[in-house]
């Protein structure tokens, strides 16, 4: 069989398996069609357990799921003179109104939620003691029981819309239309300012576990809140033998009257509790005593009879609530450091880190005059420079004239964008700048030189940040414009070997930036109003450069230029300060990261080209930041 045989006998083969496969395989000729198979129904929602009419006890045994919300509904409310029986660990939600006549009862670490109506006696088991601590039998009364309720394991009074600054309004509210008995094993989860009405008696032993709540906003230092926890219409008896709040900056303690049941609520000084948990560093602590200081001062205008409040001060005494009711100190770590601000005074240091030099390009384009060589326009190439939180593009271009043998004067422009990210919670920004400089260079006998920039840059600073209150990350941000005036001089002697210059130098720089006040935009109250502001640096420098060129042929160069130092921070100046929008009176100083007494750079560039094109590789580093890029231009 050849090629051809073979490549047909393959298609027929093909065809016909097509056919069979269209046609169907059942008939003696394998040509009839056989019918498909009908569609199955589309598959409808699961069947609710005890449909009505409910002619006996309803057992139901619920699904869990990830979040509380899921599990198993119920809908359209039940009339039954028999049972309700809720078990397995599950969670089952009655929506609308019901009554069981002959009882609820929750056991082996089911929850049964109740959202707007039941009419039963109502019994949560006592927890299983083999899982003990895990399946807990819970009610989560949302709205009203007619009936009367014995708990051996645990009552939640959690709203049922959510409990957090900007959530939704809840209109339900507990109510129990009979007797409450809790008993040794039973818990009351109560919320902060969310009372549970009981009309008839309550007789009391167990735990109570205060959960936080948004209809609870805030504790004043100055004034204790006392909230009630629940109200007895025919009186109180017994108390709780144990009491918790998972809220880490209040405290307080129970009292008991005839009818009610109140916790006095006390707030707890920030700054302190953290400090003595050991959490967070230098910037988390101030924060936090900023929160402290302000939130102490709202005292003054929060407490005044007959006090309206703008919408500012209003989100910054909710948020203030939020912040109180943290439950762990990961969280308020995150929180604090987020409302620090530290960002902004990091993004300063960065423009100033940039300032303590010149543009490499401009001294690459210095250094490699000598008297006679060919002055004039002169243009460099993007490149990367890295500073603080991120990293700087640029590009310059400029002019120079020789007066006489040994001195050089020149001026450049330059444009220059950065975009800078900060840690812990710090935000992002984009700085945008045009750049001016005027430079002199004047050689002295022996290859020695001396060498001063004078310099002006105008930035724009767009800041991105999000404030952390642990429920949700608000937006905040704010544009921001800086002055920086910054001088340089230096004094070296070249040393050739060859067509490598060795430039050994020391020098000296001076950077001034000043920065224009702002206020963030946000929702959260605990955004920044800042001051205007000056930032100074005076460095020292000492360093070595190299630098070289090879010609080829064609036209083809190579340019190596490399520059490495040291610099030591001998004065520093920050000044800035600013305050919550939430509480303008109140001023602290805004800290950022520390900026560094002495660390090292390095720069290079490494170049080549043509008549018609040329490439450059930079890399920058300053301190633990560096920067690379690579450039490429054709003329056509």
């Amino acid at each position: 069989m050849n090629t051809r045989t073979l490549l047909s006998s393959t298609l027929a083969l093909a065809i016909s398996t097509g056919l069979l496969a269209a046609c169907g395989g059942g008939g003696s000729n394998g040509m009839l069609r056989a019918d498909a198979p009908p569609n199955p129904p589309p598959s409808g929602a699961p069947a609710e357990p005890c449909p009505a009419p409910v002619t006996g006890d309803c057992t139901v045994t619920p699904s869990s799921g990830l979040t509380w919300t899921e599990g198993t509904e119920m809908t359209g409310g039940r009339q039954s003179d028999h049972a309700l029986i809720v078990n397995g660990g599950g969670i089952l939600h009655l929506r609308g109104d019901y009554r069981f006549s002959g009882g609820t009862t929750i056991e082996d670490g089911a929850t049964l939620v109740v959202w707007d109506s039941l009419t039963s006696d109502v019994h949560v088991a006592s927890p299983d003691p083999a899982k003990w601590g895990t399946e807990w039998p819970q009610l989560w009364l949302g709205s009203t029981l007619n009936g009367n309720v014995i708990n051996d394991g645990t009552l939640s009074l959690q709203q049922l819309c959510g409990t957090g600054i900007d959530q939704c309004v809840e209109t339900r509210h507990p109510v129990i239309n009979g007797d409450y008995r809790q008993s040794a094993t039973g818990q009351l989860q109560a919320t902060f300012g969310w009372p549970l009405q009981i009309n008839g008696s309550a007789t009391i032993d167990g735990k109570l576990v205060l959960l936080g709540s948004g209809a609870l906003n805030y504790v004043l230092p100055s004034a204790p809140a006392s909230v009630l926890v629940l109200h007895a219409n025919k009186g109180v008896m017994g108390q709780f033998a144990d009491w918790a709040s998972y809220s880490l900056f209040l405290t307080g303690s129970l009292r008991y009257q005839a009818n009610d049941i109140y916790f006095d609520a006390t707030a707890i000084s920030v700054a302190p509790a953290m400090a003595a948990a050991k959490a967070g560093d230098a910037i988390t602590l101030q924060s936090a005593a900023h929160f402290d200081a302000a939130l102490g001062n709202a005292g003054t205008w929060a407490n005044r009879p007959g006090a309206s409040f703008s919408t500012t001060q209003r989100q910054f005494l909710a948020s203030a609530g939020v912040i109180q009711r943290l439950q762990d100190y990961g969280q308020a770590i995150r929180t604090f450091d987020s409302m620090s601000g530290h960002g902004y005074a990091d993004a300063a240091g960065s423009l100033l880190q940039q300032a303590a030099l010149p543009a490499p390009e401009l001294m690459a384009r210095v250094g490699n005059l000598h008297a006679g060589s060919a002055s004039g326009s002169w243009a460099s190439r993007t490149a990367m420079l890295a500073s603080g939180a991120g990293a700087f593009s640029g590009e310059r271009a400029g002019f120079d004239q020789w007066l006489g043998d040994r001195t050089l004067l020149g001026s450049s422009f330059g444009w220059s964008e950065g975009s800078l990210r900060f840690d812990r919670s710090g935000g992002a920004a984009r700085d945008q700048s045009p750049q001016w400089d005027v430079y002199v260079r004047r050689n002295g006998n022996g290859n020695a030189y001396v060498f001063g920039d004078v310099g002006y840059s105008r930035h724009q600073l767009d800041f991105n940040r999000r404030i952390d209150l642990g429920i949700r990350r608000q937006a905040a941000g704010a544009r921001q414009s800086f002055d920086l005036m910054r001088a340089y001089i230096e004094t070296g002697r070249d040393f050739r070997a060859g067509q490598i210059r060795v430039t050994p130098f020391a020098a000296a720089s001076y950077a001034m930036l000043r920065g224009a006040g702002l206020t963030e935009q946000g929702s959260t109250g605990f955004e920044l109003i800042a001051q205007p502001v000056t930032y100074q640096r005076f460095n020292g420098i000492a360093g070595l450069r190299l630098g070289t060129t090879w010609q080829g042929n064609g036209g083809r160069w190579t340019t190596l230029n490399l520059a490495t130092g040291y610099r030591r921070l001998a004065y520093s100046r920050d000044n800035a300060r600013a305050a919550f929008t939430g509480s303008p009176d109140v001023t602290f100083e805004l800290i950022g990261t520390p900026p560094r007494r002495n660390s090292g750079w390095l720069q290079m560039s490494l170049a080549t080209g043509g008549a018609h094109w040329n490439w450059l590789l930079s890399y920058d580093r300053q301190a633990s930041d560096q920067a690379l890029s690579l450039g490429a231009k054709l003329d056509f």
